[in-house]
């Protein structure tokens, strides 16, 4: 088949011409670049001998002022039109500028060009560049590293020797424990920080979270404290049981009361104030037993009830109910209980067995008011 424009075929053409104007490389160039020529309506053949294997002469489009101020590559199909040792025609076709750039040994090769009619049955190739004559090498995938997540797998971008990127599917998402933990928002568990191949992190529970006691204890107010300790070494102070005081054994008098010494779980001590009165001390021997408060005597302010002669003398002074060491009941003479005096004494002097009944004795009963022997004997 032939592309014509009628019967006949084109007359001979430029590449019967042996003209230099047509020569773009030969042994007398001394630059690699080309002269810029022309294809206006008539397609032009660029032919190259002698290239060595390696050696390439790449068409380049040109554009600018003169002799051109942009030049670049004549690209079809993604990849360079050019001449080389297994493709040495080239047709060009397309209205414009171009120039050769020859990559190889000046002066060793020799290319030339030409016009050509529309009409060559030839021109059917003119859509190929010389590179698509041969079959491009299968597509070499190298790793580059990247990584995404994507579904629950994680994918690894690739990339092949033409700048081709796919992504393709490499594993599942696994998660690591990073190290990390915290507490959750209500505080209520332990959550623990993870991370995966492509570093993306997540927070998950790990355990709920628990005290655990580290054996400090404490007092305060009533009750006694104990530390503990959660998983993240946070600590706090909760109430263990109820403080107990235990009395040692040892006592003191303070302010004329009697103090214990008392003892809680945790060996804290106190002094604990009891109602048994101290530091008094009745120096008045009773014939029945027991003593009484006279002057001179540090009284006790409870023993409120006097005792008086018949003259209305005080005698002495009793407390009006029983105590911790008070507990000697002195009796009218009807037997009335009077009061009640101490049980003993530091200071009591020599006991002198002659006095006067005291008038309360007389008025509480039948009792005569004598000199006697024995206190709070009864004489009718």
């Amino acid at each position: 088949m032939a592309i014509n424009a009628g019967n006949f075929r084109a007359l001979a053409t430029g590449y019967l011409n042996s003209d230099g104007d047509n020569v773009l490389f030969s042994a007398e160039s001394t630059s690699k670049i080309s002269a810029v020529f022309y294809v206006d309506e008539s397609p032009r053949i660029i032919r190259g001998h002698n290239l060595a294997e390696g050696e390439e002469a790449i068409v380049e489009l040109v554009d600018g002022n003169k002799g051109g101020e942009i030049f670049t590559p004549f690209l079809r199909n993604g990849k360079p039109v050019k001449l080389n040792s297994k493709c040495n025609v080239i047709v060009l076709s397309i209205p414009g500028r171009y120039r050769v750039v020859l990559n190889g040994e000046l002066g060793a090769s020799h290319i030339v060009t030409f016009l050509s009619s529309s009409t060559h049955e030839y021109l059917l190739e003119a859509g190929y560049c010389c590179t698509d004559c041969e079959p491009p090498a299968p597509s070499v995938w190298v790793d580059t590293g990247i990584r995404r997540e994507k579904d629950g797998r994680i994918e690894a971008l690739e990339e092949d020797q033409y700048g081709n990127k796919r992504w393709v599917d490499l594993e599942e998402v696994k998660w690591v424990d990073t190290g990390k933990r915290d507490y959750s928002d209500d505080k209520s568990m332990i959550i623990k920080e993870q991370k995966n191949q492509v570093g993306r992190t997540r927070w998950v529970d790990d355990e709920p979270r628990a005290w655990t006691d580290t054996g400090k204890r404490r007092s305060k107010g009533d009750a006694i404290e104990k530390e503990q300790i959660d998983q993240l070494g946070a600590t706090h102070w909760v109430t263990d049981e109820a403080v107990v005081w235990t009395d040692t054994g040892d006592t003191r008098c303070n302010n004329h009361k009697i103090e214990k010494e008392q003892a809680d779980q945790l060996g804290a001590l106190r002094w604990y104030v009891t109602e048994e009165t101290c530091g008094y001390d009745a120096s008045y021997p009773l014939p029945d037993g027991g003593y009484g408060y006279v002057e001179g005597d540090e009284i006790d302010p409870e023993a409120s009830v006097e005792m008086n002669d018949c003259d209305g003398v005080f005698l002495f002074r009793l407390y009006p109910t029983p105590r911790k060491g008070a507990t000697v009941k002195v009796l009218a003479c009807d037997g009335e209980v009077l009061g009640y005096a101490r049980n003993r004494s530091d200071t009591a002097p020599i006991v002198n067995n002659t006095f006067k009944c005291p008038d309360v004795i007389i008025n509480q009963g039948s009792c005569e008011c004598n000199l006697v022997d024995t206190f709070n004997r009864k004489i009718r």
